[in-house]
């Protein structure tokens, strides 16, 4: 019996994560803390995407929303640099005073830290939980996906390997799953005006964040062209501009 034959007559996982980002990680954990059977297939060579891939800035607004694992994982942040031996090229008491907005010594919380921190803690939270992870288990993405009617049964890797579900979650960051398994799906951002939005897509500085500036290779001089990244019109003809913000390259970004 082949091998894919073999796996796919096997009990169904109550859950197949694909994709072992932070997003991955955190479901297939909570899935196993509540009794659930599940797996994690990340087509790449290793866990944490761009957390763990040097991206060890989180951008936090209202700190006090931080909850669930997320406030788990930076509450263990936190422990790992409380501990001396972490510090190697400043210590501790050097760093607060300078980066206060990057510590919550009252929280508990610590939201800046390094790579190989993020990686351990996110394995660290993997194995507690008993979950089973695979690296470079890549879809096959011509002929991976099965189904009964409109739900998805299993998905087959490259390698040949198969694994049936209940319940499938594509967590990668392109949504090669969702792709392969025909969902529909939309790329890109919509119009303000699709749901009467006003917060979102282009936003227009007002002149006084932007005084000053010259958007000119060389300054005060348009022939010489503008900037990397500076565009000569507005790109969205449907974005709001902000009050007393005049649309020229000088005026608004």
């Amino acid at each position: 019996m082949s091998l894919v034959r073999a796996a796919a007559t096997a009990e169904p996982l109550d859950v197949v994560v694909y994709g072992g980002t932070v997003a991955g990680i955190a479901a297939a954990v909570q899935a196993a803390r509540q009794g659930a059977s599940v797996v994690l297939l990340e087509p790449g060579p290793a866990l944490g995407g761009m957390t763990a891939g040097g991206l060890g800035a989180a951008d936090v607004g209202d700190k006090r929303a931080v909850g669930g694992l997320a406030r788990e994982f930076f509450g263990r942040v936190h422990a790992h640099y409380r501990d001396p031996r972490a510090w190697r090229h400043e210590t501790r008491a050097d760093y607060l005073p300078r980066h206060p907005l990057n510590v919550g010594e009252a929280t508990g919380l610590h939201w800046f830290f390094e790579p190989h921190v993020a990686s351990r803690i996110l394995n660290d939270l993997l194995r507690e939980a008993g979950v089973t992870a695979h690296l470079g288990a890549r879809l096959d993405r011509a002929d991976g996906v099965d189904r009964a009617g409109p739900r998805l049964t299993a998905l087959r890797l490259l390698d040949g390997r198969s694994f049936r579900g209940r319940t499938f979650i594509d967590a990668t960051y392109e949504g090669g799953l969702l792709a392969a398994a025909g969902v529909s799906h939309r790329t890109s951002r919509e119009a303000n005006r699709e749901h009467g939005e006003t917060l979102n897509g282009v936003r227009s500085l007002p002149p006084e964040r932007t005084a000053g500036l010259d958007p000119f290779v060389v300054p005060g001089k348009p022939a010489s062209g503008l900037l990397p990244g500076v565009a000569p019109a507005r790109p969205d003809p449907w974005a709001r501009p902000t009050p007393g913000c005049r649309p020229t390259p000088s005026a608004c970004a």
